[in-house]
């Protein structure tokens, strides 16, 4: 029995070694490969945080659009209501009223 044992050694012996020549094989194929990947995560965490960057950006660039929108518009409104009643005078006929000094002790016959 016992030489059967011996014999079976060798290559029980030659099946692990084997056994840890691919183990290794894989630990360190893993191992390229979560490096990798930390390489891939780390790329993309900055060009996430690049582009969180250029959003905010670009967001408060839209909100002064926006301000700089209103006012514009309150202006346009208000241009539009002046030119309006400016043609509303000229289409009466009339002008304004010229800016006269008066005297509080003047009567209509005196003019």
């Amino acid at each position: 029995m016992r030489r059967i044992r011996r014999r079976s050694q060798p290559r029980e012996i030659a099946q692990l070694r084997e056994d840890l020549y691919w183990a290794n094989v894989r630990i360190e194929y893993n191992d390229r490969e979560l490096w990798k990947a930390n390489e891939r995560h780390d790329n993309l965490h900055n060009m996430v945080n690049g582009m969180r960057d250029e959003i905010i950006q670009l967001t408060g660039r839209l909100q002064a659009s926006e301000n700089r929108a209103e006012i514009l518009e309150g202006r346009l409104v208000a241009l539009e209501d002046l030119v309006v009643s400016k043609n509303e005078e000229e289409e009466e006929g009339e002008e304004p009223a010229p800016v006269v000094d008066s005297d509080p002790e003047s009567t209509i016959e005196d003019a």
